[in-house]
């Protein structure tokens, strides 16, 4: 399970479940090279599949809005 928030910054805010699961992405759905910078660097690859899975729903929707 993934939260997601936007933040007042304008970047998000993306926890999963564990101390080291989260992101902080400057937009989203965003591309792989932010997902991975925006990571927390002991973020867990489990969560790093969520986050992918999680970007390509919401770009497959972003795409069905047009």
């Amino acid at each position: 399970m993934l939260r997601i928030k936007r933040l007042s910054s304008g970047f998000y805010h993306i926890r999963g479940i564990g101390p080291y699961n989260w992101a902080q992405p400057s937009h989203w759905p965003c591309d792989d090279a932010e997902l991975e910078r925006s990571c927390f660097r002991e973020a867990g690859e489990s969560f790093r599949f969520q986050l992918r899975k999680a970007r390509d729903e919401a770009a497959e929707g972003e795409h069905h809005a047009d």
